[in-house]
């Protein structure tokens, strides 16, 4: 249940750095692919949950987990911020799939109300501390990344309102 708070958390200490790579400067294309996380987190716990409860925990938790996964993956492949803001938003819908159905998991567990809201209390707490753990930890792997790369240093991206990193701008297929 820690992946949603710990992803958002741990992805901030790298934006300002990330501003420089891949924005080009733009800290409102970056503050887009931050709210597109947050958005997309935030809007996928009902309908997961309901999903959840019609199906099973079991295919909504590997479901949010592949797709958390597939999404982080292709990350690094990214050339401008609206593709890393359409992936971080896959990133949100998956973390909110998993978290949802692991809080419904441990709910699921015990019979009394009493004992299930003890859990339950339990795995919050555990979740929100994500967010106290996340932020040093963001900043050490955003240094050492920035080192693992000195040897291939990443492309600038072009000055300019939406620039990407590469020559062409991120557009929809077929669109302007």
């Amino acid at each position: 249940t820690m992946i949603g708070p710990l992803s958002l958390s741990m992805y901030v200490p790298a934006v300002p750095i990330m501003t420089q790579e891949i924005a080009g400067g733009s800290v409102s294309s970056m503050q887009g692919t931050v709210a597109a996380y947050s958005l997309s987190y935030g809007l996928m716990h009902l309908p997961a949950g309901a999903i959840s409860d019609l199906h099973g925990r079991w295919p909504i938790l590997r479901f949010g987990v592949v797709l958390y996964l597939v999404a982080s993956c292709v990350t690094p492949l990214v050339t401008c911020t609206s593709q890393l803001a359409a992936l971080r938003a896959l990133q949100g819908a998956g973390a909110a799939a998993v978290s949802i159905t692991a809080l419904a998991s441990v709910a699921d567990l015990f019979e009394t109300q009493a004992d299930r809201q003890i859990a339950v209390s339990y795995t919050i707490i555990a979740r929100q501390s994500a967010s106290f753990i996340a932020p040093p930890r963001g900043r050490a792997h955003t240094r050492s990344a920035r080192l693992a790369v000195g040897a291939r240093p990443l492309p600038r991206a072009r000055r300019g309102r939406g620039a990407c990193k590469h020559v062409a701008p991120c557009t929809a297929p077929g669109g302007a």
